[in-house]
């Protein structure tokens, strides 16, 4: 069997073992000002580096502080694509619709889609990746690539359509499962665009979440 495990380096060092359980954001291009992205960065990376001088003689509990850094900075990502940042070109139905047209096109054959959220300006993707498939980046690569080409021609515009890199995290358990796949879900609530999720229309979640 063909291991399609990758370590893709784009901004970031992203590791992607085959198999595993992925929670995705896309985010579109110019979607948080650069200045604040770059700030965040510095931050991150000043934090990582305190802990990995910390705890470079305690691998476990360095994996376990790099970890809960992951968390909390996401969150602080995302916070800043809940804000009014412009472009909101996922808003427009049609364009909504090549999305989810894309996802269902990898279905079965390179991933098993749990749940997805299509925000005005950022796509949330809980899936996990099957074996044999592509890597993960090349799966994401393909997408964008597709997405961005129909989204520019619906919209009658050029240029850069997503940012080039994707958060992409590691599920490890049922617990954080759970937990990631309702964050997904209940994203257009905390934004304040409706009450209850079930009133998003371009959201998913397999009918075995909730048995």
């Amino acid at each position: 069997m063909q291991n399609n495990s990758s370590f893709h380096s784009g901004n970031l060092p992203h590791w992607q073992p085959a198999g595993a359980t992925f929670f995705i954001t896309m985010r579109l291009a110019g979607s948080i000002p650069k200045p604040i992205i770059e700030q965040i960065k510095a931050q991150k990376a000043i934090d990582i580096r305190e802990k990995q001088e910390e705890f470079k003689e305690d691998a476990h509990k360095l994996a376990t502080e790099l970890y809960v850094i992951e968390r909390r900075y996401f969150g602080i990502f995302d916070k800043e694509l809940d804000k009014s940042n412009e472009p909101y070109w996922l808003r427009e139905k049609a364009i909504a619709s090549e999305i989810k047209a894309s996802i269902e096109f990898f279905e079965e054959k390179e991933l098993k889609t749990h749940a997805y959220c299509i925000m005005p300006n950022h796509l949330h993707w809980v899936f996990t990746h099957n074996e044999d498939a592509q890597v993960v980046w090349r799966i994401l690569q393909r997408m964008k690539s597709f997405t961005a080409k129909e989204g520019n021609k619906i919209l009658q515009r050029e240029g850069q359509f997503w940012e080039e890199e994707s958060y992409d995290h590691i599920i490890r358990d049922a617990k954080e499962f759970d937990n990631i796949v309702l964050y997904t879900l209940q994203n257009p609530v905390k934004a304040g665009f409706v009450k209850t999720c079930e009133e998003w229309e371009f959201s998913f979640v397999e009918e075995s979440f909730f048995e």
